[in-house]
């Protein structure tokens, strides 16, 4: 079973950012943080799966380059949440590509539903007596090979089935069995191990 993502938060410490954290908790999220600077924004994302951009302040376009930076980086998903009717906003924000948007007025269980979507792929710890593959032991199939290359470029689920014209959960299913087999519980983790020069893999 999937452990629910952690949430980085950014946006101004309001009574509605405030409600915010409080409902995600309350859900079984955890919450690393809540961020209103790209500084604090880049420490916190070391320990986040998913971060909620929120553009409700009046400053909401200075929530842009944070997002632009964290989406950058790799390694986690952006989330925007912003008013729907904010046709500009919502022009400047589409240049910076998030994996994902969800438009106010919205409930909690959208907004959930929203974090499982875009969240990094990963899986459950081994059962008991499990011995995994070591790295370089277990060679990558065909399919497996082109869901490995796109889960280090950092594209989510939706993207990798559109690009490779499978089911999302076919996407799920190899990655899994990717994961297994180069001894990572995470697309995170994955990257950090494989990408940028780390070792490449085998196909059969």
């Amino acid at each position: 079973m999937l452990e629910l993502a952690h949430i980085l938060v950014v946006g101004q410490p309001t009574e509605a950012t405030r409600t915010l954290v409080f409902e995600l908790q309350q859900r079984g999220y955890r919450v690393t943080g809540v961020a209103q600077d790209q500084e604090l924004a880049a420490q916190l994302a070391d320990d986040s799966h998913v971060a909620l951009i929120s553009f409700s302040s009046p400053a909401a376009f200075d929530a842009i380059p944070i997002g632009r930076a964290l989406i950058a980086r790799g390694g986690i998903a952006v989330l925007y949440v912003m008013p729907q009717l904010d046709s500009a906003l919502l022009a400047a924000a589409r240049e910076s590509r998030p994996h994902g948007f969800l438009f106010a007025p919205f409930t909690m269980e959208a907004l959930c539903s929203s974090i499982e979507l875009v969240r990094p792929l990963r899986i459950a710890e081994p059962k008991a007596g499990y011995t995994r593959e070591l790295d370089g032991e277990a060679q990558l199939t065909p399919r497996e090979q082109e869901v490995f290359d796109a889960l280090l470029q950092g594209m989510r689920p939706p993207e990798i089935a559109r690009t490779l014209f499978i089911s999302i959960h076919t996407v799920r299913r190899h990655a899994q069995a990717v994961f297994r087999k180069r001894g990572v519980h995470s697309q995170i983790e994955l990257m950090h191990r494989f990408g940028a020069g780390g070792p490449r893999t085998k196909t059969k």
